[in-house]
């Protein structure tokens, strides 16, 4: 009697054991399943977006190149990347100046001041990222232009003359603080050499250093004016 009862002990143990084993092993093969049908579908969407992305346009491919890129190196290579492919159009320019005058303004400047690719493509690029930043961080703008080595250049004349001009109708206030922080030696530049309009010159009158300066503007305003009236 123990023998038997012993015998039956054995083998519902045994037989308990192969029961658990396959069931692991069967729960185990499951989730392998899983698992492949999971990567399965991954690979599948992926491959279905890679198709989707082929399928779009060149200017719906620049987009979302656009918005996948957000480190300087990466936006700088795509802009050389359309650039060469001949496909950077007039509205991609905004686009990308865009982007890069919110993310990285100075160091996208300081690659593009001295040209180093394509000369046409690197001054486009610069005059929009400088006008975006302009209409984003005025002050920080103009100090970049002040504090570059060739600040009482012609360019920065035009520059603040270009900058100066939009600046003025939403925000005079810019306007006159960054003059102001200007030396006397570039306020004179900018007032003798920059054409700023009428409206902007009597703006600055207020802030202007060099006292000689100022009585040499009012009478030039008013001369102007004299003979657009005669005329």
């Amino acid at each position: 009697m123990k023998l038997a009862w012993l015998g039956f002990v054995v083998s519902f143990v045994v037989g308990y054991a192969t029961f658990s084993w396959h069931s692991v092993d069967w729960r185990n093969a499951k989730t392998d399943r899983a698992n492949r049908a999971r990567e399965s579908t991954s690979r599948e969407h992926s491959l279905s977006a890679e198709y989707q992305e082929l399928m779009l346009d060149e200017e719906e491919q620049f987009q979302i190149s656009l918005d996948k890129a957000n480190r300087l190196t990466e936006l700088l290579g795509l802009a050389e990347k359309m650039n060469r492919n001949d496909v950077l159009e007039s509205f991609d320019y905004p686009m990308l100046a865009n982007k890069l005058a919110r993310l990285f303004p100075q160091a996208a400047l300081d690659y593009y001041d001295p040209c180093p690719t394509d000369a046409e493509m690197n001054q486009r690029m610069y005059r929009c990222i400088l006008e975006k930043w302009a209409s984003l961080d005025f002050k920080a703008c103009i100090a970049y232009l002040v504090n570059k080595p060739n600040a009482r250049s012609v360019e920065f004349q035009n520059y603040w003359r270009i900058l100066t001009r939009d600046r003025m109708k939403s925000h005079p206030q810019d306007c006159i603080d960054a003059f102001q922080g200007l030396s006397k030696e570039l306020q004179r530049d900018l007032m003798e050499k920059s054409d700023m309009s009428d409206e902007l010159l009597e703006a600055l009158l207020p802030v202007v250093k060099d006292q000689q300066l100022v009585a040499e503007t009012i009478e030039k305003i008013a001369q102007e004016r004299q003979q657009r009236e005669e005329q």
